[in-house]
């Protein structure tokens, strides 16, 4: 009975990971909102450009040749000549979008909202689409974006065009649309490896013999600019790769509910604190910060290997207490792991270690000012110092 229980509970977790209804763009992509743009350009072009670093101005065509012709007039006034080739402006992206102004702004400033708070990047370049149907009998045809690049989008100044950006990382599967038709028709989309010099036309034209036996689907080769989010996907693969190791969890276990009264760890905090008053020794403790009695409690309760929850309002000493249990982990040799939801969280208790010199024992994996050849090369500088093993300090 507990058994049903504990799986019941897992698959509602599992499924509230996922969206594969239609309300989620990366399964029913639509073309007709504010928060997407369409590119009329070379799929190959833009994306070897993006992978090679290079920054892609954004232009309507409406207004590009006015563009060209003002920023022709002015590379020739400061080069004091008369004419200015045509290929100067050869990394210009152009595609058809009446309102483009308000369209970039919108999309510019949802995509910043996503990284300022949660560190977290959603805004992709789309290349190509997969056109399918749920079934044979039904009438609702569906539009899925296959690839997608990590992308920001910047400007100077406001009388200056957008440039697209690549963001750290590489082109990636729709994960989300990967799952879905695995699962429902059993494909197997082909798949692309960071080692691979990707050829956009070409792997789409791979995408085409693999659903070639579902004569209604097809597959289109166009891009987009649009808001993407499939963070939580990772989760989902996670429950599906160590689903012994989750079940086995005594945590997990409580969470599900499918634990006895007596097999709860039960403790009274007041008995650590009373305990920990009569025989702690100060040489003993490595909190970094002032700690009052109920932040002592889950202090002592970390150090005893307790699962709990503090709950309290802004300004009662979370982050306080947070950066103390790390503190004393770290004394003991043991590896701590920070999450948050909010990037705000991490950045305060990260800024407390840092002014108590801790800093070099931690390791941001995971914001918008980190990438690979950061997190390596924060490795590489820790890894080469040494520290004195009475200070903690670098020497």
């Amino acid at each position: 009975m507990k058994t049903d229980i504990f799986n019941k509970k897992i698959h509602k977790w599992k499924t509230n990971l996922i969206d594969l209804s239609k309300r989620n763009r990366l399964i029913n992509f639509k073309d007709n909102v504010a928060s997407v743009i369409k590119f009329k350009t070379d799929l190959n072009m833009m994306h070897q450009s993006l992978s090679s670093d290079k920054s892609l101005m954004v232009q309507s065509i409406v207004d590009l040749q006015k563009f060209i012709d003002k920023e022709k007039r002015a590379l020739a006034k400061k080069a004091a000549v008369a004419e200015v080739e045509d290929n100067e402006f050869d990394d210009i992206v152009v595609f058809a979008y009446e309102k483009l102004e308000n369209a970039l702004q919108s999309i510019r400033l949802k995509a910043k909202s996503s990284l300022d708070e949660k560190g977290v990047n959603t805004l992709y370049v789309t290349f190509g689409q997969l056109v399918w149907k749920e079934s044979r009998d039904s009438s609702i045809e569906m539009k899925s974006p296959l690839l997608l690049f990590p992308v920001t989008l910047k400007r100077e100044n406001s009388d200056r065009p957008y440039y697209l950006e690549r963001f750290d990382d590489d082109l990636t599967l729709n994960p989300t649309l990967v799952h879905k038709i695995k699962s429902d028709f059993g494909i197997v989309l082909p798949p692309i490896t960071e080692e691979d010099e990707v050829n956009i036309v070409e792997y789409l034209n791979k995408v085409k013999n693999v659903i070639k036996s579902n004569k209604e689907w097809s597959v289109t080769a166009d891009a987009y600019l649009g808001l993407f989010s499939f963070s939580k996907i990772v989760m989902y693969k996670d429950f599906e790769q160590f689903t012994s190791e989750i079940s086995n969890h005594p945590v997990v276990q409580k969470l599900a509910g499918v634990l006895n009264e007596h097999e709860h760890d039960e403790y009274k905090e007041t008995d650590l604190i009373e305990h920990h008053d009569r025989i702690s020794k100060s040489v003993e403790s490595f909190q970094i910060l002032d700690a009052d009695s109920s932040q002592q409690e889950a202090i002592l309760a970390a150090n005893n290997g307790k699962s709990f929850i503090i709950s309290g309002p802004p300004g009662t000493g979370k982050s306080q207490t947070i950066s103390n249990i790390i503190a004393e982990s770290l004394a003991k040799g043991k590896k701590v792991l920070f999450v948050s939801e909010k990037k705000a969280a991490l950045e305060v208790v990260k800024k407390r270690l840092d002014d108590k010199q801790l800093g070099d024992f931690c390791l941001e994996l995971h914001s918008n000012t980190t990438n690979k050849k950061s997190v390596l090369a924060e490795l590489d500088r820790t890894l080469s110092q040494q520290f004195s093993p009475k200070s903690g300090q670098s020497l």
